[in-house]
């Protein structure tokens, strides 16, 4: 049915994203001033968890995104379970974009899909021992330094594909008419990287300069990223979320 990048390009991916965001919500019950006692007077009490609730809605919505992001999240979370199933196998995929994350069918993201070629599509598989290969808007510094290839490329590629799916843009577009040339070198030495939007949610911007962070060690392994990307899904849809998973090493 097409790939990632199609659904973008096309805009089908954020009509799914707000029908996702729309279909489970009900609306909201209206309330006036709940009174104390039968005295009229609204409860100072009440008002007060009311202010709080609201403020602490507002810090998720802050953090994580409202419910709109619940098609995002879905989608990269299947992605991080097809790359977590790879580099257990110790596979590298070595080109992860939104052109190459194919649409089939939907698959509910879990312990069956994703991994074996499921709704990420990542099946590719590739000898650590290969010449660096990728797309260019997507290779990390090392990869483009020509360091041997191992799972924190894809981690890499994976921050560049959040910044695709949310802003549904293509990276580097400024530098398509010269053929990206100048890409390979200000991203290895001058730290070039996407920029995110003013209103990006701070928790999935973090995640995304994680990943393509330059220093490896800072990338989070696929199996954080599920549990991450599962925490900010529930954050987003107002599920409470127990315990913040923690950021990778500084």
């Amino acid at each position: 049915m097409g790939s990632l990048a199609d659904a973008i390009d096309s805009g089908n991916f954020a009509r799914a994203a707000r029908m996702a965001a729309a279909a489970p919500a009900a609306p909201a019950t209206a309330r006036g001033p709940q009174s104390s006692g039968g005295s009229g007077a609204p409860d100072p009490a009440q008002a007060g968890a009311g202010a709080r609730a609201l403020a602490a809605e507002a810090a998720t919505a802050a953090a994580a995104g409202t419910p709109v992001m619940r098609a995002v999240y879905l989608t990269l979370l299947e992605v991080a379970l097809a790359l977590r199933h790879l580099h257990a196998q110790n596979l590298v995929h070595c080109d992860v974009r939104a052109t190459g994350v194919g649409f089939v069918s939907h698959v509910p993201a879990n312990e069956g899909g994703g991994g074996g070629g499921g709704g990420g599509g990542l099946t590719l598989e590739r000898d650590v021992d290969l010449e660096p290969v990728g797309t260019v808007t997507h290779m990390s510094p090392e990869l483009l330094g020509g360091s041997s290839v191992d799972a924190s490329v894809d981690i890499y590629a994976f921050g560049i594909l959040m910044w695709e799916m949310f802003t549904g843009r293509a990276p580097y577009s400024e530098h398509a008419d010269s053929g990206f040339q100048e890409v390979p070198y200000r991203v290895a030495k001058e730290g070039l990287r996407p920029t995110f939007p003013r209103g990006t949610p701070s928790d999935f911007r973090l995640l995304a300069t994680e990943c393509w962070s330059a220093n490896v060690e800072r990338r989070p392994p696929a199996a954080a990223l599920v549990a991450r990307l599962q925490a900010l899904l529930d954050a987003s849809c107002g599920h409470p979320v127990r315990g913040k998973p923690a950021a990778g090493p500084a």
